[in-house]
């Protein structure tokens, strides 16, 4: 009994704060749009609704964002926690939704590596020529971590090599990525640090490769 009361007190409150949040739409008043749209985020994140939540997000986020920065509406532990509830029920779009307004690049990244996407993923590395290295190593990280060896996988190794180019001051201290680049030895004593003395030897004997010139 007591559940049923609660979810007709939840559905209540709920149909209460979207009317709120339509009317304030409909009449253009800014302030009473961010905070019933806050109102409502915060009900749908405590309530643990989490394909409400991401309606919500679909819908108004960018609305609400244009009006006041989501940050200076939610605590950054709040918006977080809603990304780790859209995560779990894989409502991506949202969750990277949240992640762009709040400025959350590690949790998009690790999203994006999770689910194996690497264009997307790239695409965020190089949107613009100021590669942040703590994050591409954040990336490079969390791409092994769910997919593996990131050496295997054309994509992850074309921005690699892209970055190097344009900013090669970017790169994170891996000794895959460094091989992927072609920087053999760097790589080869990367690897001689982490214990990895095949790869490491494999490096170097391309290191003497390219240093024996014909004639």
């Amino acid at each position: 009994m007591n559940s049923i009361k609660a979810l007709f007190s939840f559905d209540k409150r709920a149909a209460r704060i979207e009317s709120r949040l339509q009317r304030a739409i409909s009449a253009g008043d800014p302030a009473k749009v961010a905070s019933s749209y806050r109102q409502s985020f915060s009900l749908l994140l405590e309530e643990d609704r989490p394909h409400l939540l991401s309606n919500l997000v679909l819908t108004h986020g960018s609305q609400v964002e244009a009006i006041t920065p989501l940050t200076s509406l939610l605590p950054a532990a709040s918006l977080r926690q809603a990304i780790d509830l859209l995560e779990k029920q894989r409502l991506d779009a949202a969750a990277l939704a949240i992640c762009d307004y709040g400025g959350f690049g590690a949790e998009a990244v690790e999203i994006l590596a999770k689910r194996g996407r690497a264009d997307e993923l790239a695409a965020r590395m190089t949107k613009d020529k100021a590669v942040d290295k703590e994050l591409l190593r954040e990336a490079v990280v969390a791409w092994e971590r769910y997919n593996g060896d990131i050496r295997t996988d054309p994509t992850m190794g074309h921005v690699l090599t892209s970055i190097a180019r344009f900013a090669p001051g970017s790169l994170p201290t891996l000794p895959r990525v460094k091989e992927i680049v072609g920087q053999m030895e760097e790589a080869a004593v990367l690897y001689v640090k982490a214990g990895d003395l095949a790869d490491a030897a494999r490096c170097r004997s391309r290191v003497s490769d390219c240093s024996v010139w014909p004639g």
